[in-house]
């Protein structure tokens, strides 16, 4: 299986290397509150806690190293070229590699099978699953019959982390209900998320807009934010450069924001105020966004909620909205029978 395939060659390029760097040197990713008061510790159950402090402190990179004495050549180059740029082992192809690294492809094969892996796919995704066990995510297990109930299970096990590590939903829920406008971004499959997150706080009637995380769009949109406002970022277990710098961009200017996203470990949570991990890892799917749209869910709920405890009733003016505009389907066609049938 392969849980970290990225469908396009342009989202390989837009992924965020700053995740790279950082674990080089065992840096880890932790949120700063300066506009609240400093910094602040999360409650994270066991299995987000106590992933390595470096990259490298994985068996995969301490048995590569160890290794070198003992190796050829040109696998002993591939070695240090693994340990230096593991970013182009988790993502490259076979080709890649021995293009970048000047050798055949039957070295790069021979080098995988020098390190105890069956071929170079094997080594990917150990190199991928190194990542997971970093970041703080649960690594997958499937087994092939286990079928809808073993998925059914694994997204009951996501949701419930997911409710676990919602230390900060009241805030959260008090910063968009204050707030003069909610940007909500994201990139590939979050910008969906994204999308369906802003037609959920309509619901709440919180006035929020989808701004793309890149270009021109995101320039425009995020020109004229300041304190006042709230920008929220979605993201999965791939994190893109376009989210990372849009938020980047809204904590810069001042703005309240949060990161919904896979991991607290996220290179996103740099920028964030406030984080809501989301367990992104999927089964024979590499990714699932159902623990997204439970969370998206319990926010929209509790501002509802939070809005008729002060009088408001958005969700029945909106129904009449529909009614008045003769905007719903009948539940009964004319002509057939039933409750509503008109004959």
């Amino acid at each position: 299986m392969q849980y970290f395939q990225i469908l396009l060659n342009h989202e390989r390029e837009s992924f965020s290397t700053e995740f790279w760097q950082n674990v080089r040197g065992g840096t880890r990713y932790e949120n700063d509150r300066s506009s609240q008061g400093g910094s602040f510790t999360m409650n994270l159950p066991p299995t987000q806690l106590g992933p390595p402090d470096s990259l490298f402190a994985d068996s995969l990179f301490v048995d590569a190293e160890a290794r070198l004495p003992q190796l050829p050549r040109r696998q002993r180059e591939l070695t240090q070229a693994l340990l230096a740029e593991p970013e182009t082992f988790a993502f490259g192809s076979v080709r890649e590699v021995s293009d970048k690294y000047g050798v055949n492809t039957a070295t790069v094969l021979r080098f995988a099978r020098s390190l105890g892996f069956s071929g170079y796919q094997a080594l990917q995704e150990a190199v991928r699953l190194a990542y997971l066990r970093y970041t703080g995510l649960q690594v997958p297990e499937v087994s092939a019959g286990e079928g809808l109930g073993a998925l059914r299970d694994h997204h009951h096990g996501n949701i419930d982390r997911a409710y676990e590590t919602a230390g900060d939903l009241d805030a959260v829920c008090q910063a968009l209900l204050r707030a003069r406008r909610v940007i909500v971004t994201g990139e590939s499959i979050s910008a969906s998320l994204a999308q369906l997150f802003v037609r959920m706080l309509r619901f709440a009637n919180l006035r929020a807009e989808f701004v793309s995380a890149s270009g021109v769009d995101r320039t425009i949109g995020l020109s004229d934010i300041d304190s006042r406002d709230v920008v929220v970022g979605f993201g999965l277990w791939l994190q893109f450069k376009p989210t990372l710098e849009a938020m980047a961009i809204a904590r810069r200017r001042g703005a309240v924001t949060i990161v919904i996203s896979g991991s607290a470990s996220s290179p996103l949570a740099r920028h964030a105020m406030y984080v809501l991990p989301a367990p992104a890892q999927g089964q024979a799917l590499s990714f699932s966004v159902v623990p997204n749209v439970a969370l998206m869910e319990l926010i929209a709920d509790q501002l509802v909620r939070s809005r008729r405890a002060a009088g408001h009733r958005d969700d029945e003016l909106l129904h009449d909205r529909f009614v008045e505009e003769n905007m719903l389907a009948p539940l009964v066609e004319k002509g057939g029978s039933g409750p509503l049938s008109k004959n």
